[in-house]
């Protein structure tokens, strides 16, 4: 919403993977937090406001499953990826970084990232960046989603959108 209002504004859109992201945010909130149903019911307060927005049924949400709160977090990750995404793809000041980009190549990715910012790149920086090591998302720290479960609800929940895209370009 700023963005068209600040020519200076630059937007740095960070997106992650939806099967890391899933994993991540399920160690995180449910192995590690409240447990699944709690998490469930709580994303239940918006979620079916973002499945009506995407012509979907919000009444196949109306029970706890596994699979309905590993499908409820895909359209929350989806509708705030895709929103930034739509609204501002066509915009010079807008640039989409993925987390594996950062994996791969940290202080490269964070030279490119600066000089979109008009930002400088002091080498001692860069050095630093480059020897960083993902200790957040890196470590695997207890539960892991059924691989097939988390394929099968990405190809549904991500027909249709241009994120798969996205992530492909950037990758």
């Amino acid at each position: 919403r700023t963005h068209g209002g600040d020519p200076g504004q630059r937007v740095l859109h960070q997106i992650r993977e939806p099967r890391s992201y899933l994993n991540s945010w399920y160690n995180r909130w449910v192995v590690q937090g409240a447990g699944g149903e709690q998490v469930f019911r709580e994303s239940m307060r918006v979620v079916p406001h973002l499945l009506a927005d995407f012509g979907e049924d919000p009444a196949r949400f109306a029970e706890y499953s596994e699979e309905r709160l590993v499908e409820s977090q895909l359209w929350i990750w989806r509708h705030l990826n895709e929103t930034l995404h739509l609204g501002l793809r066509d915009s010079p000041r807008y640039r989409v970084v993925t987390y594996d980009a950062f994996d791969r190549a940290p202080a490269e990715t964070m030279e490119e990232l600066l000089a979109f910012c008009g930002l400088p790149a002091p080498a001692p920086v860069l050095e630093k960046v480059g020897a960083m090591r993902n200790t957040l998302f890196g470590a695997h720290r207890g539960g892991k989603l059924d691989p097939e479960l988390c394929d099968r609800l990405i190809a549904r929940v991500l027909d249709g959108s241009p994120l798969p895209e996205l992530l492909a370009r950037t990758a």
